[in-house]
């Protein structure tokens, strides 16, 4: 039961890297300061490498 919620947790940090990450790019390319929302999707990045990891 736990394994199965953290590889739920897993994915929706993935998930939601993927899409700051994305919201990065874009506002970046529009001239705003989004350094913070890069240190945000960097770690959830970090959180679902280290769920990887330990379900490989």
């Amino acid at each position: 039961m736990f394994q199965v919620l953290f590889l739920m947790l897993t994915w929706i940090s993935a998930f939601v890297m993927m899409i700051s990450l994305i919201a990065t790019i874009y506002l970046w390319a529009n001239g705003h300061r989004t350094f913070r929302m890069f240190i945000f999707s960097v770690i959830f990045f970090a959180i679902s490498l280290i769920g990887l990891v330990i379900f490989s």
